[in-house]
């Protein structure tokens, strides 16, 4: 593996790539456990998402981003197609 100036990565920045890199939360029944599944198949030994809803604050495995970082520098996005939401995530937003 290279870094981005082309240099072999050393063993600690595998392991902040591999650990201490991805973040995320998933909605969905059915693709959370996809999911997890794709980041580990895509060698993320400790894939840190967690199963809730970003826009109620409702959380599965919360615990998962106990050492999260406060902020972050990239954050993805996959708007839901066709989802419905209830009141208590409109109600928090301006329409």
């Amino acid at each position: 593996m290279r870094d981005r100036l082309g240099q072999e990565a050393t063993a600690d920045q595998i392991e902040v790539l591999k650990c201490r890199t991805f973040y995320g939360r998933e909605k969905e029944d059915l693709i959370y456990p996809i999911a997890l599944a794709n980041m580990v198949l895509h060698g993320i030994d400790e894939p840190r998402i967690w199963h809730g809803n970003t826009l109620t604050g409702n959380e599965t495995y919360g615990e998962l981003f106990q050492d999260a970082p406060l902020l972050f520098d990239v954050i993805l996005t996959n708007p839901p197609f066709g989802g419905k939401e209830g009141k208590d995530a409109k109600t928090k937003f301006a329409l």
